[in-house]
């Protein structure tokens, strides 16, 4: 099963995303196919952590989550201030944090007995310089996925646009976003939609983290 392994975010957090998700939909991006623009929008904002195929379903990849996160409190990060990220087809919000990056990675480890490895090699790939390239290679054997530990970049998914070039027209006008602290307690594990979309209205699997 395709899921997506991601943070939720607060409710302030939530309401920052929205208002930058809108301002880039009315510049022109597109309306539908990511959609985090308000509390009822199709999407729910998340950072993920891990996305791919598993081989249970989204509550056997909570449980198994659970089990080895079990004293593991809740992370701080932070949403960076500056223009968004333009990434090919996406704006991205960038989030950083060391403990953001140290969730993600055991996550991948916790995920291991439940996540199949049978991920094609993305598209994106073959263009990487040739190490770059091998240890993405290494990584998707090993793990699963080609997008962790030291590639691992945390953001958050604003707005798509078919036209990548159109969409950067659009990022060059919009205004820099405003540095946001954030804390996330829960991991949830949903179903993997389109442009690794999580619908708002699918049900999700919920692994709590300890508190401090």
């Amino acid at each position: 099963m395709d899921l997506n392994i991601h943070l939720r975010l607060d409710a302030a957090t939530q309401a920052k995303v929205h208002a930058a998700a809108a301002g880039l939909v009315a510049a022109g991006a597109d309306a539908d196919a990511v959609d985090v623009t308000s509390p009822t929008s199709a999407h729910a904002p998340h950072v993920t952590l891990l996305l791919g195929a598993f081989t249970g379903d989204a509550a056997a990849v909570a449980a198994a989550l659970a089990r080895a996160l079990a004293a593991r409190p809740p992370v701080a990060f932070a949403l960076v201030a500056g223009p968004p990220h333009h990434a090919g087809r996406y704006a991205f919000w960038d989030a950083t944090g060391g403990d953001l990056a140290a969730l993600a990675a055991e996550v991948v480890v916790a995920a291991q007995p439940v996540i199949a490895r049978t991920q094609t090699e993305p598209s994106w790939l073959p263009a990487l310089p040739e190490a770059e390239r091998a240890a993405r290679r290494a990584q998707l054997a090993e793990y699963g996925t080609a997008n962790s530990f030291e590639f691992y970049r945390p953001h958050v998914t604003l707005a798509y646009h078919d036209d990548a070039a159109a969409l950067g027209a659009i990022l060059a006008r919009a205004l820099p976003l405003a540095r946001v602290d954030a804390t996330a307690a829960e991991i949830h594990v949903a179903p993997l939609a389109a442009r690794g979309a999580v619908p708002r209205a699918s049900a999700s699997a919920v692994v709590a983290l300890a508190p401090d």
